[in-house]
């Protein structure tokens, strides 16, 4: 009888311990059942990242604390921190009265048309990659939610200055730096990916008539060092074979308006040193790089001004802006009080629009397409999701 009571008593005692800790069981980290035949590389990628570690979190203190601890972590922060006590006040104040913690990002625009960088076509404009960034999106939202009951959502922001980069290059080159196809390609793609994904990710509206009427003409002021990062970076973007092409089309057409004599001599084989000289000033003034740099620059001043006009926007029309935890893939390394960093695949550098993923046993990288073909890895691959199919290159 003693042995029945004992029993019993055990019994009791730990169901009223698991009673207690019922709201401080940590889920498992998953991804939805619809991705779960993902290469394997892919898989392993997902169940290495980084977590909450596990513990019972009494307090809002405590639970805020650990919480933006996570967070920096995601982004990559090693050291401390200017304005952390701004970020966790934030999520203090949603976990004291209640609330989601509300976080935004601009991102996930449309994907490089730089075939050195992403050799993927106007048709497969969505690359694994991609995916792979909004389900650490989703992990991380997961992670949060698994100490705070009320949950988390990232809401992703398109920018709508992609199409004033297309424009200004069509008029510069006759040619877009993105189609349409490709703009619409990749962001139908993107909200069939986060439909899955939702609650945990989602995407915000943006009322694109406001954003033409009070924003896009905003004036913005520049800093030159920031400036000069974008143009650095789009010149690289523009280092590109069919836009140089383009670009020596363009002012070979202008040179021979105006030396028609050149346009006679152009394409004859002719190795006299007039011939020489005559081509030697069709070089010199062609200038075709040149030109492409002079374009490249007036698209990073579109870009710069428009992530500024863009900015602004959503620190005015998002509701209750000023409780959002604001992400970003350009964040200040060293000052989270405005915005913090995060990475788009945890211990990789750039982001899944302007790099290929690279998907090994045992994990996953970004890099320039060219790059992974100088290795020996050049192959495409797919992984087909309903009627989609998103490209990357295994190692």
């Amino acid at each position: 009888m003693n042995r029945i009571i004992a029993s019993i008593s055990i019994l009791i005692i730990s169901s009223l311990t698991a009673m207690e800790n019922a709201d401080h069981v940590k889920p498992q980290a998953s991804i939805p059942l619809i991705f779960n035949d993902m290469p394997q590389g892919v898989q392993a990628y997902l169940h290495a990242l980084p977590k909450i570690p596990q513990g019972i979190y009494h307090t809002a203190g405590q639970k805020s604390k650990v919480i933006t601890d996570y967070l920096l972590t995601m982004g990559g922060y090693e050291n401390d921190v200017t304005g952390r006590h701004v970020l966790e006040n934030k999520i203090l104040d949603a976990i004291e009265h209640g609330r989601p913690i509300q976080r935004c990002m601009p991102g996930f625009p449309v994907s490089s048309s730089n075939p050195e960088k992403l050799p993927y076509d106007d048709k497969h404009a969505f690359g694994l990659g991609d995916l792979v960034a909004l389900l650490t999106r989703y992990h991380i939202s997961r992670e949060l939610a698994s100490i705070h009951q009320p949950g988390t959502t990232l809401d992703i922001y398109f920018e709508p200055y992609i199409y004033d980069m297309s424009h200004l290059c069509t008029d510069a080159l006759d040619v877009p730096h993105c189609t349409q196809e490709r703009i619409e390609t990749y962001q139908h793609t993107l909200a069939d990916m986060v439909s899955h994904l939702e609650p945990y990710v989602g995407l915000g509206k943006i009322d694109q008539q406001q954003y033409k009427n009070r924003y896009s003409c905003l004036d913005v002021d520049v800093d030159a060092q920031k400036m000069r990062y974008y143009q650095v970076f789009l010149r690289e973007e523009f280092d590109n074979p069919a836009l140089l092409e383009q670009a020596e089309h363009i002012k070979r057409y202008s040179l021979f308006t105006k030396y028609p004599f050149l346009a006679k001599a152009y394409g004859k084989i002719d190795y006299s040193d007039a011939y020489k000289q005559k081509m030697n000033m069709v070089k010199t003034e062609l200038s075709a790089r040149k030109y492409l740099n002079e374009v490249a620059d007036q698209v990073a001043e579109c870009v710069y001004v428009g992530s500024k006009q863009m900015a602004s926007y959503m620190e005015h029309e998002i509701p209750d802006y000023q409780q959002c935890v604001r992400e970003s893939v350009n964040g200040d390394p060293n000052d989270v009080s405005k915005k913090i960093k995060t990475s788009m695949i945890y211990g990789a550098k750039g982001t899944p629009w302007h790099n290929v993923l690279a998907v090994k046993p045992d994990g996953v990288d970004l890099a320039p397409y060219k790059e992974l073909v100088k290795k020996g890895y050049k192959n495409i691959k797919y992984y087909t999701i309903g009627n989609h199919q998103l490209p990357y290159v295994e190692c």
